[in-house]
Formats: structure tokens, C-alpha cells, sequence
């Protein structure tokens, strides 16, 4: 029975290696590393401001798509927000960085003024 044990530790060997290389190859590599993101450290410079205030993804979407045309950094986040009753309330924001806050606000008006 222990000369057995050596060929059975191999065997188990060679089963778990076959099974880690057929997952690397179905799923690439199991721990990628993820290349760090310049404009998330970019975000954390400088305070952000609300401008603007939707319950519409797309509204808040084309706003977004508005801003980058004109190359004004911009983020949309859904608020948190609760009404009386405790339920959540629909509320898209839209934010800008606050060096950029004046053209921002030009460039919402006649965003808005172009909408009516």
C-alpha cells in the first residue's frame, strides 16, 4: 500500500495542474492585475459640485455626452435621497469639477434652453 502513495500523489498533482491550466485557458489569467485608472486619481484633486439635478438616466446621459464634446469633465451619481414615507426618491445628479464650475453652468443653461 505505500508504494502506491507516491503515484498517488502525482496523480493528484498532475489532475490539479491539468484543471488550474484549463481554467487559465477558459478564463485567462485567474488574478489579472488591474492597470490603475489616471482619471479616478484625477477626480480625487480637486472638490466637485452639483450643477444640475434629473429622475432622468437620460436626460442625465445626454448631458454627459454634452460635456464631453466640449471637454468639461463631468460624473453622474444617483442620490440617496427619501421621501417621508421612507421610500427612495429617483434622483440622477450631475457634477462638475469647481474650476470648471462657471462654463459649466453657461454651457447647462443653453443646454437646457436648446431642449424647451
Amino acid at each position: 500500500m505505500l508504494r502506491w502513495l507516491p503515484l498517488l500523489i502525482i496523480l493528484g498533482l498532475v489532475i490539479y495542474l491539468v484543471a488550474w491550466m484549463r481554467r487559465w485557458y477558459l478564463y485567462g489569467n485567474p488574478s489579472p492585475k488591474l492597470p490603475s485608472n489616471p482619471f479616478k486619481k484625477e477626480l480625487m484633486k480637486e472638490s466637485w459640485i452639483q450643477i444640475y439635478e434629473t429622475a432622468s438616466k437620460d436626460e442625465a446621459d445626454q448631458l454627459k455626452a454634452h460635456f464631453e464634446e466640449l471637454e468639461i469633465q463631468s460624473i453622474i451619481y444617483e442620490q440617496g435621497k427619501k421621501g417621508v414615507d421612507g421610500k427612495s426618491l429617483p434622483g440622477i445628479g450631475f457634477a462638475v469639477p469647481r474650476s470648471q464650475l462657471l462654463r459649466a453652468q453657461n454651457l447647462l443653461f443653453r443646454f437646457l434652453d436648446r431642449k424647451k
